[in-house]
Order: C-alpha cells, then sequence, then structure tokens
C-alpha cells in the first residue's frame, strides 16, 4: 500500500532541487493554478531528473512514460484567467533531483513564475490540512 506522507505544504513556487540524501522511490505533487501575465504570449518549461506529467485545465501535456528532460509548452496571451496546473514528480532512482516550472515571456529565457502568478485553492489548503492531521495519527 501506499505510504503517510512525511511532508505536506504549500509551496508558492516548483523550483526544486533535491540534495544527496532524499532517498529512492517517493514523489512529489503541485496543484493549483497559474495567473497568466495578460496579453503576452508565454511559454511554460519544465526541467525534470527523472519522470514528471503535467496536467493544465484538464489536459495532459507531459506523461510519465514521456520521460525525463527539458519540456516547451507554448500557451497563448489574451487571457486573464486562471489556468489549473497538477504537477506531478516520480523520484524512482538516484539520490538527487531536480523540478523546476518556469515561463519564458515573450521569446525571452525561462524564469521563475513569479509566487503572485501561481495560487492555490480552499480545497487544495483544506486537503493539506488534512494530510498533515492524518500524518500525526
Amino acid at each position: 500500500g501506499l505510504a503517510r506522507p512525511r511532508e505536506a505544504g504549500l509551496s508558492t513556487s516548483v523550483d526544486f532541487e533535491w540534495k544527496a540524501g532524499g532517498g529512492r522511490n517517493w514523489s512529489q505533487e503541485w496543484r493549483g493554478y497559474l495567473i497568466p501575465p495578460g496579453n503576452r504570449a508565454f511559454v511554460l518549461t519544465v526541467e525534470s531528473d527523472q519522470p514528471v506529467r503535467l496536467i493544465l485545465d484538464g489536459r495532459t501535456e507531459i506523461d510519465f512514460a514521456d520521460g525525463a528532460g527539458n519540456y516547451r509548452i507554448p500557451l497563448t496571451g489574451g487571457s486573464s484567467n486562471p489556468v489549473s496546473i497538477h504537477l506531478a514528480y516520480d523520484h524512482a532512482t538516484g539520490l538527487t533531483g531536480r523540478l523546476l516550472l518556469r515561463w519564458a515571456l515573450d521569446g525571452n529565457d525561462p524564469e521563475a513564475i513569479p509566487p503572485s502568478a501561481l495560487k492555490h485553492s480552499e480545497s487544495e489548503q483544506a486537503w493539506v490540512d488534512q494530510v498533515l492531521f492524518l500524518s500525526q495519527l
């Protein structure tokens, strides 16, 4: 069966590099919303040393079977409607890890997505609170 989560919390960025000692066979998920940068065209980038799954507004853009790597997902501007994100990282091998979610605006190099553009819903906060409570039982 599945083990209880060792950690749970809300993060305002997806910019993780785990150093030696993390072990094998664990995963991490980030769920929330991306607030697009207005009318600007942008590209989401995902850098990962392990397989990932990225789902945007219910559509799978990257699946675990695609393997580790650097991915670019072009998105059109013109909307300020939040984009739902579900990003899952599956750490199966090695002692270190890397997962970066960034955006490249107007053809520029990828940069960290500012915390003001990544949001969580109340239901996600409630889920984290429940996981933290259950992990203490």
